[in-house]
């Protein structure tokens, strides 16, 4: 045997101590020879984001090695592989050929897959890297397999509480095969779960609010009511009620919770009058809520009072222009 094999071995049997011997790696006879395969590269997929990605080289033994290291690097309970990974049974082959045609051992190449930190065993190959007259294309066993040994997997591969992962408004625990698994928090109110926590957001916060609103005043206060207020019409529906609580949450981002809204309830411009202390005119919606001004009455010497709707001129006084008053008059008040 190899040196370097050797000493993956050796360091196989020291990582196995004190773990299950029924829940990990286990040694098998490589033999038939062409009835079983070994993996050199496998091609696994997260069900988080649709990721793939490959995994090895045409040396089974460095699949091997990284296996044996995710394992001991993340603490999981599983005795380590030291020879080649089994691929599959049943197979066909002879003349130093294989057919590729045998029964996969699934639940060993899930288990790498697992190990990896990926959800689903997607592909594999088994071809190493040697090419020489006797294998020109390499091979996917031992040249003597009665003498050597491959690795199974044998047990439950999913690790438990793997990873947290939102569930609607509570985070949960998952296993390494994705399922769920226990509660870990229920977010409180004005949480929402978010990048596998529970978090406070000005969104969240806004959707808390409108609940309480509609909780306290019933499930659907229109523009008609005094209670009605446009911050929490967030659809502008002229409604309140669960939608805007559902559009705070998941539709809008957080400058749009943080920023007031129009009273889409109010006619704009319905009504006009003075802003004495400005001394100006200015529009008011049918809330009575200020616009934008409609005269300036500082400009030309002129004035409003409290309820005028327009401005008017000062009477003559010694303080008016000639242009204001005419020169007569303005004489006159002299």
């Amino acid at each position: 045997m190899d040196k370097k094999y050797l000493i993956i071995t050796l360091l196989g049997l020291i990582f196995a101590v004190n773990v299950s011997a029924q829940n990990g790696f286990l040694l098998e006879t490589a033999e038939p020879k062409y009835s079983k395969t070994w993996v050199t590269t496998i091609t696994c997929q997260s069900s988080a984001n649709g990721q793939y990605k490959t995994f090895g080289s045409s040396d089974p033994y460095l699949l091997v090695d990284l296996v044996a290291r995710n394992i001991t690097q993340n603490n999981l309970s599983f005795a380590v592989p030291t020879q080649p990974i089994v691929r599959y049974d049943n197979g066909t082959g002879s003349v130093n050929k294989w057919n590729n045609d045998g029964i996969f051992d699934l639940n060993t190449l899930n288990a790498v897959c697992s190990i990896l930190g990926y959800d689903n065993y997607i592909s594999s190959e088994c071809l190493d890297n040697e090419r020489s007259a006797k294998y020109p294309k390499g091979k996917c066993n031992f040249d003597t397999p009665y003498n050597n040994q491959l690795s199974r997997f044998s047990g439950n591969y999913c690790t438990p509480h793997y990873v947290k992962k939102c569930v609607g408004d509570s985070v949960y625990w998952f296993d390494s095969c994705n399922n769920q698994k226990e509660l870990v928090e229920d977010c409180n109110n004005g949480e929402i779960c978010l990048n596998d926590q529970c978090v406070v957001t000005a969104c969240s916060d806004l959707a808390y609010r409108i609940t309480n609103f509609i909780n306290n005043y019933g499930y659907y206060v229109s523009c008609g009511s005094s209670l009605y207020t446009s911050d929490f019409d967030v659809n502008g529906d002229k409604v309140i009620n669960t939608y805007d609580v559902f559009k705070a949450k998941y539709a809008m981002s957080e400058t749009e919770c943080l920023t007031s809204k129009p009273n889409i309830c109010c006619t704009d411009n319905s009504s006009q009058r003075c802003n004495v202390l400005e001394n100006k005119i200015y529009y008011y919606n049918s809330c009575g809520e200020q616009g934008s001004v409609q005269d300036d009455c500082n400009v030309a010497d002129r004035k409003c009072n409290a309820n005028d709707t327009q401005c008017s001129n000062v009477a003559c006084t010694t303080s008016n222009t000639i242009e204001k008053c005419g020169s007569e008059q303005a004489q006159g008040a002299l």
